[in-house]
């Protein structure tokens, strides 16, 4: 699930340092053709018949997002079994979501999934690059940077299996629209975040929980909310409205999983798809959803709205509408 907001916002959350040099190779992806050669040696590949058959690729390439990008993404997609780790983070996987996107939408589903996790890569890559030490006042960064690392290495593996159920598998002859793209995206983040980043959760330091965990609820977002860009992006957190800990990403053993689950799904669907949903219909945050949008549509927006902080339901679902538009529209920037 998303962290942070826009460029401006991560700004604010994060103290930037400069970062080492970049090794030669990240996985599969090279600097130039002449790293590559380097590094296969006799294996390699003249560069006239080189179209990313063998799973390599340039970081031009992903840059431009070429026809060797493309099909050593197809390759990636349609492996079966699927591999892993072949996407390193962020940068990487967030060039593969954008990818995935067009070529999900060419098949006219209408899965939304990837436009929220895009929504969070991209501003965590433009960090990576920008070099970040998360809160290094507070706490130590590395445990921070390692698990938001894990996070996005292992919901890519997980995601690829998904993408290829769209493109390759049981749906791709079947568009998913309507009512069965929303089952789609909900079983999706229900195992993404239910059970593949809680293996990483549950394996972190405690003290990137910690970190991660106060920009996630109440001291992060709402420490720094007098710095922030009110007009940005934001991601909505509303701890007041998960009994328990349930948005307590620090809290064994399903740290904060009601609210990672729950809020994801909420950004991309606020609408009668999760709150009449029997999977989340009595939650309090679905009612706020649902009491807030028929509030907001007979009376508008109260000033109270313009931050995402729990006055009244009304602010929940000025919140997730805001941050639903602009997942819908994040590949339109």
């Amino acid at each position: 699930m998303a962290l942070f907001s826009t460029q401006e916002a991560t700004a604010n959350f994060t103290k930037t340092v400069s970062i080492p040099a970049e090794p030669f190779r990240a996985g599969r992806e090279f600097k130039s053709y002449e790293y590559y050669q380097l590094y296969l040696g006799d294996n390699a590949i003249p560069l006239a018949e080189w179209e990313g058959q063998d799973l390599y690729w340039l970081r031009r390439d992903r840059e431009l997002s070429n026809h060797r990008w493309h099909r050593a993404a197809h390759l990636i997609t349609s492996a079966q079994p699927s591999l892993e780790n072949y996407l390193k983070p962020f940068a990487q996987i967030n060039s593969y979501y954008k990818t995935i996107h067009f070529w999900i939408k060419g098949k006219n589903h209408e899965s939304r999934w990837v436009n929220g996790a895009f929504y969070l890569v991209n501003d965590l890559t433009d960090a990576y690059y920008k070099g970040v030490t998360f809160l290094a006042d507070w706490f130590t960064p590395t445990p921070a940077y390692n698990l938001l690392q894990a996070l996005n290495l292992a919901i890519a593996n997980y995601a690829i299996t998904k993408f290829y159920e769209l493109l390759y598998g049981v749906y791709a002859e079947v568009p998913q629209k309507g009512v069965d793209a929303y089952i789609f995206d909900r079983n999706f983040i229900e195992i993404e975040q239910g059970q593949v980043a809680l293996g990483a959760y549950s394996t972190a330091e405690p003290e990137g929980r910690e970190v991660v965990s106060k920009l996630f609820n109440d001291t992060g977002w709402r420490a720094i909310l007098k710095d922030m860009d009110v007009t940005g992006i934001f991601i909505p957190a509303f701890p007041e409205l998960f009994d328990d800990g349930g948005s307590d990403l620090t809290l064994p053993p399903n740290y904060g999983k009601d609210a990672r689950i729950q809020i994801p799904i909420a950004m991309l669907y606020c609408d009668f798809n999760f709150y009449n949903d029997p999977a989340f219909s009595t939650t309090k945050l679905a009612k706020a959803l649902k009491n807030g949008e028929t509030i907001y549509k007979k009376v508008g927006l109260p000033p109270s709205a313009i931050i995402p902080v729990y006055t009244n339901d009304v602010d929940v679902y000025f919140a997730f509408l805001r941050a639903h538009i602009n997942i819908l529209n994040v590949f339109n920037k």
